[in-house]
């Protein structure tokens, strides 16, 4: 990689955060307040946190395209999406149409700032303890009873391979056949050119950002000894066109 590059990435970077902390610093204070006051002010949050989010899309030139958005099915369901940037957090809330809520791993319900986001209106994972996984399993089958849709990573973490895909976890097939909830698999083509994961030189640039929504996988009756052949389906759709962008790169 030539200095040129170099520089523009981390230069790309810098703006990019800015841009994220200057319209998150401006709605922190509302947010603030409607998680503190309980539950019933969640979808007015969602409301700030969708315009967050395409406000950034706008100030960092990421222009959207999605193919399929026609097969998300009524509420609720399960996203299960490749995870290759944190600007997959970000561009969810401009792809997903309904109320939904993140999965998301412990760690970033102590990051200042971030936790009153996280700690508040999404559902935290410790991985690491068997105990704490399944209890946020269990919290993820109330929320989807009570109609909220949920977006989980089924690969756990960003790669350092991505955009190939890491396996998968049986944590989100098996939520989705107790809850007999449909999988929406997602595919986020070029997020990992917008946003890349590692040092601050890594791949970071304005540009398209392509989205394929598949049609929904039913689980209705389904039963756990489906488990593995639900998690390869998903995974294949997903991988799908990965795999295409992969092959065009050699």
């Amino acid at each position: 990689m030539n200095l040129f590059k170099k520089a523009f990435y981390l230069l790309w970077k810098i703006y990019f955060l800015l841009v994220f902390l200057a319209a998150f610093l401006v709605l922190f204070i509302p947010f603030l307040i409607l998680f503190s006051i309980g539950k019933r002010p969640f979808k007015m949050a969602m409301f700030l946190m969708r315009c967050h989010s395409w406000f950034i899309s706008l100030m960092t030139l990421t222009r959207f395209s999605v193919k399929g958005k026609e097969n998300f099915p009524s509420a609720p369901y399960i996203v299960c999406s490749n995870h290759s940037s944190y600007t997959d957090i970000v561009y969810a809330y401009c792809i997903i149409p309904d109320y939904f809520v993140f999965l998301a791993k412990k760690e970033l319900g102590s990051v200042p700032g971030f936790k009153v986001f996280f700690k508040s209106m999404n559902i935290l994972v410790n991985r690491k303890n068997s105990a704490e996984a399944k209890k946020s399993l269990e919290n993820c089958e109330e929320r989807l009873k009570e109609g909220e849709s949920i977006i989980i990573f089924p690969e756990g973490t960003i790669p350092e391979s991505a955009p190939k895909l890491k396996s998968f976890k049986n944590g989100p097939f098996s939520l989705a056949i107790k809850a007999g909830v449909p999988i929406v698999p997602v595919t986020f083509l070029d997020n990992h050119k917008r946003m890349a994961e590692g040092s601050w030189f890594a791949a970071a640039s304005p540009g398209k950002a392509r989205v394929v929504v598949y049609p929904a996988i039913e689980t209705k009756n389904l039963s756990k000894e489906d488990l593995v052949s639900l998690k390869e389906q998903t995974y294949e759709a997903i991988a799908k066109p990965l795999k295409e962008i992969i092959n065009e790169s050699k």
